[in-house]
């Protein structure tokens, strides 16, 4: 329905609001807020489906999260080779590899990111 439509984009938006701060909690020098995404059974896995499946900005906001997580927690690492986060970045690398263009910046940050996290997780 028509009134359903800025429901639906209101709710979007107040995800990468939630996401953008979750961010600047996870690039924190505080190390409580990395443990909170490890000790968390719900933010890696909720993150991961984000990268899957969500509407843009979410899939790099999460992207950009986990990334920090990989690089910045060596307690993180094992977690996301549980859940098998490498399988997921992969499967979203190659997507946003078929259609990102090279004036999409955002786009090209996200492959970025992903191939480090490919890396990172072997």
């Amino acid at each position: 329905t028509p009134a359903a439509a800025p429901a639906l984009l209101h709710h979007h938006e107040l995800r990468a609001a939630a996401l953008r701060g979750l961010l600047a909690v996870a690039t924190s020098s505080a190390p409580q807020g990395k443990a909170y995404f490890v000790g968390s059974p719900r933010a890696v896995p909720l993150l991961l489906r984000l990268v899957r499946r969500g509407r843009a900005p979410l899939p790099s906001l999460a992207l950009n999260i986990l990334w920090v997580l990989a690089h910045g927690s060596q307690r993180a690492l094992p977690l996301l080779r549980r859940l098998r986060a490498a399988e997921v970045v992969r499967e979203a690398l190659e997507a946003a590899r078929e259609v990102s263009s090279v004036e999409d910046e955002e786009a090209q940050h996200f492959v970025f990111v992903a191939e480090q996290m490919c890396i990172i997780l072997g």
